[in-house]
């Protein structure tokens, strides 16, 4: 089975479920070193100067050659997580990152829809309308 979900999976972030989670998702984008990846709600978000977007997740793109500027992609949890290009040197051709497809690539491979109980709710908890929308999507597709 697929994740249910359209974009990030919050079980996901399940302390038993991160770390591998993060560390295949990292290992799909290795080259990425100037894009900066939050995909968990709890903690810090990574601070970006003159920005007052909430959102559950974040993704910031920062290109050598123009930095201080960056690019956000912010984006919740019903959202699809983003496409962006992939910074290289300037001289190279930037390849398009589907991080959708790379997350879920990383879900099937790593077996989580036979390792993850999605009757329970997902640590760490979400809020009040999140989970609401959460248990809606879940209920649509048993």
């Amino acid at each position: 089975m697929p994740s249910p979900f359209p974009g990030m999976d919050p079980y996901l972030e399940h302390p038993d479920f991160w770390q591998e989670t993060h560390n295949r998702l990292i290992v799909a984008i290795a080259e990425s070193i100037l894009v900066e990846i939050d995909l968990l709600r709890r903690g810090e978000a990574m601070p970006i100067l003159n920005n007052s977007i909430q959102s559950d997740y974040r993704v910031l793109i920062s290109r050598s050659n123009r930095r201080p500027l960056a690019e956000l992609y912010a984006f919740n949890l019903p959202d699809s997580l983003p496409i962006f290009l992939l910074p290289l040197r300037e001289e190279d051709v930037e390849p398009i990152v589907n991080l959708q497809e790379l997350l879920t690539g990383v879900y099937d491979r790593a077996g989580y829809d036979y390792r993850i109980d999605y009757h329970r709710d997902p640590i760490p908890s979400l809020s009040e309308q999140n989970l609401i929308w959460a248990k809606e999507l879940l209920q649509s597709i048993e």
